[in-house]
């Protein structure tokens, strides 16, 4: 069994909770998920070797709670935290990208690594989306060990009000749509990034439309909005098979 670990960004212990059982159902049973939040500061972040001890590979979770721009005012308190955030990381994920370690970062953690590799964040409201959305392999991505078996163009889940704003120092675009410019990377062999949501299906999205409709398009039928995205659900067990040791 591999040992992953998964770093949270998340304060509210019901997202914790939900966010951690989301990862171990997309893994599956060869997989022994742990988790520690990036909100830690008892954790030593300047250890990355102590921190991945014992470790097969790191996943870099998303979050709802943090941005890097959002649309807030600079100095806004959410902008700042993420920043923090980076920062704490940093070294971290320096250490994963030189060490080959592998590496997998959805949505906010896509973020994070691209932030750390040059690139600003921003509130690109073109790219912005909530819902199940195609997304299209590239010339690149046809090719990828981890892909293989995927179809060119496939359904995948979303939500995020930020992306990125150019490729990445280092990375290389797997998928991409006319929707998500950077929607998945890969930075040398051994990192991923995505900044869809394997670890989500149908199902959580409809719960989340239940509670939180506004954040959803409003003026067209859920039914085209909210879809099945089984290829993408693949991705990560694919990641423990594929890539990970």
């Amino acid at each position: 069994m591999k040992k992953v670990l998964l770093l949270q960004s998340y304060a509210d212990v019901g997202e914790l909770v939900f966010e951690l059982n989301t990862y171990k159902r997309a893994l599956g049973e060869g997989a022994k998920v742990l988790s520690v939040t990036t909100l830690d500061t008892d954790v030593d972040w300047r250890d990355p070797a102590g921190i991945l001890a014992g470790f097969d590979a790191v996943i870099f979770g998303g979050s709802s709670e943090f941005d890097f721009d959002g649309g807030r005012a600079a100095d806004d308190p959410v902008t700042a935290a993420s920043r923090e955030i980076l920062e704490r990381l940093r070294p971290l994920i320096e250490y994963v990208l030189a060490n080959k370690v592998p590496c997998f970062g959805v949505c906010f953690g896509h973020q994070l690594i691209g932030a750390a590799r040059g690139v600003f964040v921003i509130n690109d409201k073109a790219q912005s989306k909530v819902g199940s959305y195609p997304a299209t392999l590239t010339e690149a991505g046809k090719t990828d060990r981890l892909l293989a078996g995927i179809p060119e163009t496939f359904i995948a889940q979303y939500g995020h009000k930020d992306s990125l704003s150019d490729l990445p120092n280092g990375a290389t675009v797997l998928v991409q749509s006319d929707r998500c410019r950077f929607a998945m990377l890969r930075y040398g062999t051994m990192c991923y990034t995505t900044q869809f949501h394997p670890e989500l299906v149908l199902a959580d999205m409809e719960d989340e439309y239940k509670v939180a409709p506004h954040r959803f398009p409003n003026d067209i039928p859920p039914a085209e909005f909210l879809k099945p995205s089984p290829e993408a659900n693949t991705i990560l067990a694919k990641f423990l098979e594929r890539v990970v040791r």
